[in-house]
């Protein structure tokens, strides 16, 4: 068992999950849940991910996610090295890949985007505010039968805007607005609503739920619901 979780951590260590309801602390997460779009016709989502906190201010996550429609894999670092009790400032890194084997497709993702957090005072039931904006690099590649592959770049924005609160010490509820989803990278702007909740049973496990829901065309006239997930997850901090 020892030597199974090892070669995880191995594999997904170098990288970054952006799943927001993971933990706080280093250790290893489950996800699996419902998800329906119309990009994706998939029913079931099942995904894992591992941090591990190299110091104070680097923080490298790893996160993979497997349906019937495609196989995503998201990482990189997060490197905050402004931080006091009441605002951080910082980096993120993070490169996704998606393989659409149904569709026979592939996608990469480059983001690169600044954090901006502010908190209160309260250290055991803090209230966070995040924003982060940035630049994201998409390459995808389609596969064709009858001529040449096709593939197109583009250079798009990438924003991110959350707000948590933890109460009792050992509940948290968040919501997020966000340009992508943690292993999906639409086009700009096709924004996720993301409402979450979280429990630490203890002091190593936690458990939660995600729901979220996806426009596209969201500034425009033509604007409508192109899909929406719900998950629950487990997380256990070594």
């Amino acid at each position: 068992m020892k030597i199974f979780l090892g070669i995880i951590f191995f594999i997904f260590a170098i990288s970054f999950n952006l799943f927001g309801a993971s933990f706080w602390g280093e250790g290893f997460s489950f996800s699996g849940g419902y998800i329906k779009t119309t990009a994706l016709k998939t029913n079931a989502e099942g995904t894992f991910s591992v941090r591990k906190i190299l110091d104070d201010d680097f923080i490298a996550d790893g996160g993979l996610s497997i349906n019937d429609s495609s196989i995503n894999v998201a990482g990189g670092v997060l490197l905050m090295p402004f931080q006091t009790n009441l605002f951080s400032f910082g980096i993120k890194n993070i490169l996704n890949y998606s393989n659409y084997f149904k569709n026979s497709a592939f996608e990469t993702d480059f983001i690169c985007m600044g954090l901006f957090s502010l908190k209160n005072s309260n250290i055991s039931n803090p209230l966070v505010f995040s924003i982060g904006y940035g630049f994201d690099y998409k390459r995808t590649t389609i596969e064709s039968k009858r001529s040449k592959n096709i593939k197109l770049e583009n250079i798009g924005h990438a924003i991110t805007l959350d707000v948590r609160k933890r109460f009792l010490q050992k509940h948290e509820i968040y919501a997020r607005l966000s340009s992508f989803d943690d292993y999906y990278f639409p086009e700009f702007f096709t924004p996720y609503y993301t409402v979450g909740y979280s429990l630490d049973i203890s002091k190593k496990i936690t458990l939660g739920a995600v729901g979220s829901v996806r426009y596209t065309d969201q500034f425009t006239l033509n604007g409508v619901l192109e899909g929406f997930q719900a998950r629950i997850f487990a997380s256990y901090k070594w």
